[in-house]
């Protein structure tokens, strides 16, 4: 009986270790699949952590840009809003020049007429040399937001801005045609 017993006792501790070794092997097979899913949820948390700084990086640029934007369109509405005043002051100018023309009166043989057309053509000079000067602001304006505001690629915007510089130049030459017509009145009277 006690050979019996010893060789139950050896299978069953063959057993045993079968067990162990079984078990063994797979506490080991997952110790590695969890390193390995370990590995890889430390490379995703690492590349998430990198997305967040773009992302935080994005939102700034994206703010930056918008405020540039923003003061460019400012810029853009001012520039406007004085053309448009330019425009309305020119238009009045003319239509007062085609409207006033010098009476002559038979008394004083015309002195006073030309007194007259004097004192408005200075007056119409100091009008016209306001104009000029604000079209030359308005166009140092136009190139200063270029240089500054449109650095980076902003195609569209200097492109409006070129044709308010334009129109601003037009405006002005349209002052120095007046200019020229007040001094020939000037030189007539």
């Amino acid at each position: 009986v006690s050979v019996q017993q010893a060789q139950a006792t050896v299978v069953e501790h063959r057993k045993v270790t079968d067990v162990l070794h079984s078990w063994e092997e797979r506490i080991h097979k997952q110790a590695q699949q969890f390193e390995k899913f370990a590995t890889q949820v430390l490379q995703v948390d690492t590349e998430i952590i990198s997305n967040a700084g773009r992302v935080r990086q994005l939102r700034a640029d994206h703010a930056q840009l918008k405020a540039k934007q923003d003061v460019a369109d400012q810029s853009i509405v001012q520039i406007a809003e004085q053309q448009e005043a330019l425009g309305r002051l020119l238009t009045s100018l003319q239509e007062a020049l085609k409207a006033q023309q010098p009476a002559v009166s038979p008394e004083d043989g015309g002195r006073q007429a030309t007194t007259t057309t004097h004192q408005r053509a200075k007056v119409l000079s100091v009008q016209l040399d306001e104009l000029d000067r604000q079209a030359d602001d308005l166009a140092r304006e136009t190139q200063a937001a270029q240089s500054a505001l449109y650095a980076e690629p902003l195609a569209t915007v200097v492109r409006v801005l070129d044709a308010h510089a334009r129109a601003l130049d037009t405006m002005q030459t349209d002052v120095a045609g007046l200019v020229d017509r007040v001094q020939v009145l000037q030189s007539s009277t």
